[in-house]
């Protein structure tokens, strides 16, 4: 897998002391959304209100604080989402900002656990390296028939916050649909529970919502899509949208 070892010399930042220390009272919090909201978290649709609301309790639990920005670029009509990812939390952190719904995706051997099957709701098996493509024709259907697939492009949680190499399958999905790839910045994700750590650090993410990258006059030059999709991500997380502007 891509990423699977750290750059030469990185060193996974430690958790603060004050968040270390406050771990087990925010694993208690979190146990006590987690029941509260239990039946919204099974039932409630993906990008819905309540959806959105009982993911931001678990992150407030944590400590963790969520702003959206842009979030009127997300295509009413069918679209791949994508971001730079980085750390475990993101999926949650994610589907507190999409407004709409949405279907996750992820590997097989994932897919084929419990706790995948009951949280993410049957999502798309993609990735297999034994099986390349396969999942992938209902992937498609389902985006060009006006749906919304979450789906990390990176192949791997990046150690840092650069931006890995991009996996074909989103690509080629956003392609065979003939719909747009969605890119989304979550600025401070890797600050908060960088990979190769346990203890999350309280703190705030920006969710940025990028202009998205039409695949059509990407037909037959997936390479071209690749580095416009890479690009879009690389230069925005060279900055982060500013707090003076919040309403």
């Amino acid at each position: 897998m891509r990423g699977l070892q750290p750059p030469v010399g990185h060193q996974v930042p430690p958790a603060r002391a004050a968040d270390r220390f406050l771990f087990p009272l925010r694993l208690l919090r979190v146990g006590t959304a987690l029941l509260r909201r239990r039946n919204v978290l099974r039932q409630a649709p993906f990008g819905s209100a309540e959806y959105r609301q009982a993911a931001e309790a678990l992150l407030r639990a944590l400590g963790i604080r969520v702003r959206t920005w842009n979030s009127e670029r997300l295509p009413h009509d069918g679209a791949v989402v994508v971001w730079n990812h980085a750390s475990l939390l993101d999926p949650l952190i994610l589907s507190t900002a999409l407004p709409l719904p949405f279907r996750a995706a992820c590997r097989p051997s994932t897919a084929r656990r419990p706790w995948a099957r009951r949280l993410l709701r049957q999502p798309f098996a993609l990735f297999d390296p034994a099986a390349p493509g396969s999942g992938e024709a209902e992937a498609v259907g389902y985006v060009r028939s006006g749906g919304l697939i979450m789906l990390s492009p990176l192949g791997a949680r990046s150690w840092d916050t650069r931006i890995l190499p991009m996996d074909e399958v989103p690509l080629r999905i956003a392609l065979e649909a003939g719909r747009p790839i969605a890119p989304v910045l979550l600025h401070g994700a890797q600050q908060v529970l960088p990979r190769g750590r346990l203890v999350p650090s309280s703190g705030t993410v920006d969710v940025e919502f990028l202009p998205p990258l039409d695949s059509r006059p990407y037909a037959d030059r997936l390479p071209n899509f690749r580095a416009s999709v890479t690009g879009a991500l690389r230069g925005g997380s060279l900055r982060r949208p500013s707090a003076a502007a919040l309403p």
